[in-house]
């Protein structure tokens, strides 16, 4: 009923899946918990109840009927007069059906071995996460950063992670998890360039309401409506079944590596050498630069996109009773992907300058300040450039108070010196030494 690791892009590395994680970030008071809850939890349940429905059709009954029945056991466990044989058969049999449900939704908060367990039994599901600064805050915490690791590795789709299931090692096999999570900008204050370079952070396509235009903004109202204070339930849980009876059809579709034809794979080599190529520039400048990794992992989110839609084009000529032998990625879903891919680049970038202005990254020790500048005005000196006052800003991360006050303090100590020069294009130049390498 959904995409799992049966259908895939196979590159030169490896199998590419169509899972995907995606972060918004938005103020308070700017509904960011509506979409999950008026769309995405009910078509959740809405794939549920259907997985559960085909369980219950093959033992002979309907969901309807078994949800009855349950009632009537819970009444008679309520009880406390003696079961009857009658009542431990019916218990017993309707627990074997309940067995094989299925839950797409997997739980927001756990411990690495919890959710080890829970994807034995479960290995595909979404992970919902709403207000989930909690997490961030801890991320200093060696259990957070075990989650923050685990978390990387179900988005490869290899937990890689054994549990012990009565006095036996089990691992999980065939995980299929999706991640979103909805947080407010006070997430700015927790982010650290760590959770970057770790590989967490440049996993996640991120969507930024502050970045988006006001013409969209008008679009958001406009859509409100003066319906806006009478949401129609039904109406929204019924287009929730349709959906999820849509999404069944991935399951008719052909399974096994989805081909991608001669212009979208010219498209999408072209988009992602691109920014191989950004990437090597960055490592070059710094090879600590957290922004590289995001750069270098858009070519894997860019394949990853382009499958999602090819597969939803897929379904919608199922519909129409095409037939479909095999599966193959096309210039539109290239294109589209790429078109997604920058958008979300646009938010990427905008989310770092806004953690960079109010993150941790402005409370640092001085020690690490210091190491910082040094690191740069050496870095710069090597490469035969001076390391002016604008460099060393650039690339410190730093508030323009905060960086004169360092430079200040390293001057005073004598760590650093000053120099000055007049340039004829740029006039008073003023660059920093290494008091070590004068």
């Amino acid at each position: 009923m959904k995409m799992d690791k049966r259908i895939f892009i196979s590159d030169k590395i490896g199998p590419v899946y169509g899972n995907i994680a995606a972060g918004y970030i938005a103020g308070s008071g700017q509904y960011k918990s509506s979409p999950v809850q008026q769309r995405i939890n009910p078509l959740l349940r809405s794939i549920n109840d259907l997985q559960h429905e085909m369980v219950c059709l093959e033992h002979g009954t309907t969901l309807e009927k078994f949800k009855e029945r349950k009632s009537l056991i819970e009444l008679g466990k309520a009880s406390r007069g003696p079961k009857t044989k009658e009542w431990h058969f019916e218990n017993d049999e309707l627990s074997a059906i309940e067995s094989e449900f299925r839950d797409c939704i997997l739980p927001n908060q756990f411990t690495t071995s919890g959710m080890t367990t829970q994807l034995i039994k479960q290995p595909i599901g979404m992970i919902i996460g709403d207000e989930v600064t909690t997490m961030f805050k801890d991320s200093g915490k060696e259990w957070a950063s075990d989650v923050f690791e685990f978390i990387s590795r179900l988005y490869d789709c290899d937990p890689s992670k054994k549990v012990t299931q009565a006095r036996s090692v089990e691992i999980p096999e065939n995980t299929y998890v999706t991640f979103l999570f909805m947080t407010t900008t006070y997430l700015y204050k927790l982010l650290t360039d760590s959770f970057f370079l770790q590989g967490t952070g440049n996993r996640i396509l991120w969507v930024v309401e502050e970045a988006q235009q006001l013409e969209e903004k008008q679009v958001k109202k406009d859509r409100m409506g003066l319906d806006f204070f009478n949401a129609d339930l039904k109406k929204i849980n019924d287009r929730a079944k349709e959906l999820a009876k849509k999404l069944s059809i991935i399951d008719k579709l052909p399974e096994g590596q989805v081909m991608v034809d001669a212009f979208a794979t010219e498209r999408l080599i072209d988009y992602i050498a691109e920014k191989e190529i950004e990437t090597e520039i960055r490592v070059q400048e710094d090879i600590m630069d957290p922004d590289s990794r995001y750069f270098k992992r858009m070519g894997l989110n860019v394949i990853k996109i382009a499958l999602i839609h090819c597969v939803s084009r897929y379904v919608d000529d199922y519909i129409e009773g095409v037939q479909i032998p095999f599966m193959e990625v096309n210039i539109d879903d290239a294109n589209f992907a790429i078109a997604t891919m920058e958008k979300h680049k646009e938010y990427y970038i905008q989310m770092r300058k806004d953690a960079q202005v109010y993150g941790p990254s402005q409370t640092k020790t001085h020690e690490n300040d210091f190491d910082r500048i040094i690191y740069y005005i050496v870095f710069f000196n090597k490469k035969g450039e001076r390391a002016t006052h604008g460099k060393l800003f650039q690339k410190s991360r730093m508030l323009g108070e905060d960086f004169q006050r360092i430079i200040t303090t390293m001057i005073s100590n004598d760590m650093i010196e000053m120099k000055q020069e007049m340039s004829p294009r740029s006039g008073l130049v003023r660059y920093y030494l290494v008091k070590d390498n004068k």
